[in-house]
């Protein structure tokens, strides 16, 4: 071993040992704390896993859970629940249309969109984005229920040829055209 590498090594070992202890960070002031018991399911009806929350926009909760598991597939209970502040049960639905509730997000008018995990056994749920009213009425659904899609997106249209607007934003591999071709302004 060279000296150089040797009093290296030295002072890496001393460095490293006169650095303060590493210790898991603590901060107590999180104002969140957790509410047991909160959120009353029908009767026979036990949490399973709860996958999103969602706050609506007149502050109410919306909950998608797993039908008392961690799947909805032959399952006659409603994943999606609706509760009030107090965590009183306003109303639920979606029995029989979801595998695997995986996300929640609430529209501006209210509506309640659910992405539906693909989830073993399921033949005729998963694998869709369902849009429902505030009520439960199933809007739209966006996939085919059951069936994967494809993962990869469509290739972007060509660029446009002839005019109009620069170059930025086309894909690189086209060159530009040449200049009074179209593709942007002149050269002065």
């Amino acid at each position: 071993m060279t000296r150089t590498k040797m009093v290296f090594g030295v002072l890496a070992a001393t460095s490293l040992g006169a650095a303060a202890p590493l210790t898991a960070q603590h901060d107590t002031s999180n104002p969140f704390r957790p509410i047991y018991g909160w959120g009353e399911l029908p009767e026979g009806r036990e949490w399973g896993s709860t996958s999103a929350i969602e706050i609506a926009p007149d502050g109410n909760i919306w909950v998608a859970e797993r039908c008392g598991r961690n799947t909805c597939v032959d399952s006659d209970v409603d994943p999606i629940l609706l509760f009030d502040k107090e965590g009183n049960l306003l109303r639920s639905f979606g029995a029989g249309l979801i595998a695997w509730p995986h996300g929640i997000d609430v529209d501006h008018e209210g509506n309640v969109w659910v992405t539906d995990a693909w989830r073993s056994m399921a033949t005729t749920t998963g694998n869709t984005v369902l849009k429902f009213s505030p009520e439960g009425e199933l809007l739209m659904t966006i996939g085919t229920p059951g069936e994967a899609g494809d993962p990869r997106p469509p290739p972007p249209p060509p660029p446009p040829r002839g005019g109009g607007g620069g170059w930025e934003g086309k894909s690189a591999a086209e060159p530009p055209p040449p200049p009074g071709r179209g593709g942007g302004a002149d050269p002065p």
